[in-house]
């Protein structure tokens, strides 16, 4: 009896053992942590991050090639190199037929103006009688689409005057004698191509000499024109064709002159010598 109660004694002693073991190895983590005092953290606070100042940004300049909302006479306008151009527009009553519609436009400058056309030419076509050639000359200009310059190819393009010669180089694109100088301005209608020079097939360049030839030279008031121009006479002179030498007091001109003759000698054709004077009795 003694001998099994104590094996049941052992039995129940070794089963809460091995159930307060099996308790402490669960248990043991949770008290660990829950033990953890501030100071044995692993981790020490760190100070925040300074985040390094920005520099701001400027704004963006608007480029010629940035989008605008004017149209191609607006910006033609608007760009202060264009002013010859866009008056002579306004004169040949295009300005609204290129405010509308899309539009390649080759711009010549104002210096290209006066650089390649002859004197007085720009004026000349100014005139509301010349009003037929001015349009002839700015629809030469002008290509009915939009061509941007990377479109542009050595051949021909088609523009509302004619055809225009196009040669496209590494360095530089050439319209006919011209050069693109500042390309792809851009409008709501189009897009500006400067160029240095005034754009004209040979036939519409040769009228224009030829009816500026037929303008009538304006005079000066007080003054002719160099074909009929008299110089003022000088009081007691005339002019270099009928000027006459004044003759002396005793003295002829040069075609009627006589020399005074000395007594007893004639001259060689016609002169004769005042006869001496006869001695007559008292």
């Amino acid at each position: 009896m003694n001998t099994n109660y104590l094996n049941k004694i052992t039995r129940k002693v070794a089963v809460i053992a091995s159930i307060v073991g099996v308790s402490a190895l669960v248990g043991t983590p949770v008290i660990a942590q829950s033990n953890q005092t501030p100071g044995s953290t692993t981790e020490s606070p760190t100070e925040p991050a300074t985040t390094p100042a920005t520099t701001p940004t400027p704004e963006a300049t608007p480029t010629p090639g940035a989008a605008t909302t004017g149209n191609l006479v607006e910006v033609a306008q608007a760009s202060g190199s264009f002013s010859t151009l866009t008056q002579a527009v306004q004169e040949a009553g295009l300005a609204e037929k290129l405010s509308s519609g899309e539009y390649t436009l080759f711009a010549p400058t104002d210096q290209a103006f006066s650089a390649s056309l002859p004197t007085g030419a720009v004026e000349f076509l100014l005139q509301p009688e010349n009003k037929d050639l001015l349009r002839q000359v700015l629809t030469y200009h002008v290509v009915p689409r939009e061509v941007t310059s990377n479109q542009l190819k050595t051949g021909t393009v088609k523009t509302l005057g004619g055809g225009l010669a196009v040669r496209v180089t590494p360095q530089r694109v050439i319209i006919n004698d011209a050069s693109v100088v500042e390309p792809n301005i851009e409008a709501s209608n189009g897009v500006i191509h400067a160029v240095n020079r005034v754009l004209l097939p040979p036939q519409l360049r040769q009228t224009i000499a030829s009816r500026l030839e037929q303008q009538p030279t304006q005079t000066v008031p007080g003054q002719t024109t160099p074909d009929t121009q008299t110089t003022p006479a000088v009081p007691g002179q005339t002019t270099p064709d009928t000027q006459t030498t004044p003759a002396a007091p005793g003295q002829t001109t040069p075609d009627t002159q006589t020399t005074p003759a000395v007594p007893g000698q004639t001259t060689p054709d016609t002169q004769t010598t005042p006869e001496a004077p006869q001695n007559q009795a008292p």
